[in-house]
Parts: structure tokens; C-alpha cells; sequence
């Protein structure tokens, strides 16, 4: 069931799979310390910093306290 559901993701249309780099725990880290976020938001704001992406759709309004993201409602 997991293979499935890896292989879906590699073939979802219009989703691009992007390497991470090492530094994006430490990222991480730094937003959880600088936003007061989980380990889940910091890793995804950290992955959307590297990859210059600014706008999230997510119902965690944690979000809204970091000022170059905008959050779309959903």
C-alpha cells in the first residue's frame, strides 16, 4: 500500500518532486525558534524558503505569524 501511494505522488500531473537540501532541518529549527512553530510548519516553510515559494493553502493560521508567507485559506 505505501509503494502505491509513493508512486502516485511521481506521477500526479502538474507536481514537480523537489530535492531538499541538508539545510533545511536547521531551517527548520530556526523558525520554530524565531515563529513559535511545530516541527511540521518549520520543515515546510523551510523547504518553501529554498525554493523561493511565498503562498501555502493551509488551515493552520500558525502561519499568518510569518510575515513573507501568505497563507490561502482552504
Amino acid at each position: 500500500m505505501l509503494r502505491e501511494v509513493i508512486e502516485d505522488i511521481y506521477v500526479t500531473l502538474n507536481l514537480t518532486v523537489k530535492e531538499v537540501g541538508s539545510d533545511i532541518p536547521l531551517k527548520a529549527l530556526e523558525f520554530m525558534e524565531d515563529y513559535g512553530l511545530k516541527p511540521r510548519d518549520a520543515f515546510h516553510l523551510a523547504v518553501m524558503k529554498s525554493f523561493n515559494i511565498k503562498e501555502i493553502a493551509s488551515d493552520d493560521s500558525d502561519l499568518d505569524r510569518v510575515e513573507w508567507v501568505r497563507r490561502i485559506k482552504i
